[in-house]
């Protein structure tokens, strides 16, 4: 499944929601085995660019070959906590699906889907 080109998924529904594991940790470009050989053509998001040295842009690898970066790492780290809360929920209503979800992690669930309601508005608006 490829996503660059033909899904309409915002890179924060991408860190949010896709694939198994997301490593929080920066790591160099050139570390991630998948993407060796790759030019910066080949890369999901055009705006990374490796040989800028910008050490204010902070990482988030997705599955070990989506790289997703953001000028504010604690937006990165937020978004990444949510994801961990997220996770956690589902883990919770798979093992206890007749109990509800703690409070703490509706919380989080309904300010995610606040979220992307004002992201679907906006983008209507738009149209």
């Amino acid at each position: 499944v490829f996503l660059r080109d033909c899904t309409a998924l915002t890179p924060e529904q991408i860190l949010l929601f896709g694939g198994y594991d997301l490593e929080e940790g920066d790591r160099p470009i050139n570390d991630i085995p998948a993407l060796d050989g790759m030019g910066d053509e080949d890369l999901l998001f055009d705006e990374y660019d490796p040989a800028s040295g910008d050490q204010s842009r902070a990482q988030r690898v997705l599955d070990n070959w989506i790289v997703v970066d953001s000028s504010c790492n604690d937006t990165l780290d937020m978004l990444s906590a949510a994801r961990r809360e997220i996770n956690m929920a589902l883990d919770f209503k798979v093992m206890n699906p007749r109990i509800p979800l703690p409070d703490v992690q509706q919380d989080i669930i309904d300010g995610v889907r606040y979220c992307f309601d004002v992201l679907d508005e906006d983008s209507e608006d738009e149209i």
